[in-house]
């Protein structure tokens, strides 16, 4: 290979290792944010369910925090809440 379609050669690496490496910061990033998202809300589920002054519904508590029905009813389940 020549000197010049070597230094093309590596260009191209080095441009595909940046380029990889920032696809996986911004994914990494994204998936950091959706796991903060859901353990607020899984808190925000969790601290309702635990509310003495007012009874929320299962239905009330997947609106406001912003989990599924089903997501609030494993929540409810892994402590054991009556």
């Amino acid at each position: 290979m020549s000197k010049a379609m070597e230094d093309l050669w590596k260009q191209g690496v080095n441009e595909g290792i940046k380029q990889a490496i920032e696809q996986g910061v911004k994914e990494g990033l994204e998936q950091g944010i959706r796991i903060g998202e859901e353990r607020v809300a899984r808190r925000a589920a969790l601290h309702l369910l635990l509310n003495k002054k007012h009874r929320y519904t299962i239905d009330e508590i997947a609106y406001i925090s912003g989990l599924s029905v089903e997501n609030v009813k494993k929540l409810k389940a892994e402590n054991s809440l009556n």
